[in-house]
């Protein structure tokens, strides 16, 4: 939320708290963001004739990449914050020089390898060296580790989408048969979440 900056910079002498409320961010954006993200990956083929026109029809693989590389790109915006907010603007700029170069070279090598495709599996692999180097920056300066429930929901939401997309390449008619249950399963889990929190506000968010 919009909370989210000014309230790790007031808490930024106090690293104990800025891991938790880095984690309780980060949960509270894959329970939002994954339901969404298997809707958009069943969606996509549908929606782009639909608000375009066929002839944009070979684009929607390379949004569907776009999309399954958002999986990554969620946390990583959560973390690279938190960067800012507590080491300030200088490494800040290095981490988003880094992100920028290796998504540019990505999609560049996707591009000659993949042709069109690789547009969007560039993208996927320039966000995943962006996640990688914001984590690793944000376990050294930071002193962060990931909770349990958010590395394994981060790890099931790649390998979801990421399945989806695999059998979408092979058998394109499965992809919404795939992805609608997988994404009627995420909203569940995360009303459940959101439910049981509100019958008991008690409970620790970042578990």
């Amino acid at each position: 939320g919009q909370e989210y900056f000014p309230r790790l910079a007031a808490m930024r002498d106090d690293g104990a708290r800025v891991v938790r409320a880095i984690n309780d961010q980060i949960r509270l954006m894959r329970l939002v963001a994954a339901p969404l993200l298997f809707l958009a990956l069943a969606l996509a083929p549908l929606g782009v004739p639909i608000l375009y026109s066929g002839a944009f029809r070979p684009a929607v693989t390379v949004l569907t990449w776009m999309i399954v590389a958002d999986a990554l790109r969620v946390p990583s915006w959560t973390m690279a914050w938190a960067v800012l907010a507590v080491r300030g603007s200088s490494l800040y700029m290095l981490l988003e020089t880094f992100g920028g170069l290796s998504l540019l070279g990505a999609v560049v090598l996707g591009i000659r390898v993949f042709g069109l495709s690789g547009i969007g599996i560039g993208f996927l692999v320039g966000y995943g060296l962006y996640y990688g180097a914001v984590w690793l920056i944000c376990r050294k300066a930071l002193s962060f580790r990931l909770s349990r429930t958010n590395s394994v929901w981060i790890s099931l939401t790649m390998v979801g989408a990421l399945a989806v997309q695999v059998v979408s390449l092979r058998a394109p008619h499965f992809r919404t048969l795939v992805a609608v249950p997988i994404a009627l399963i995420a909203i569940l889990l995360s009303v459940r979440v959101f439910w049981m929190e509100h019958r008991q506000p008690t409970v620790s968010p970042a578990d």
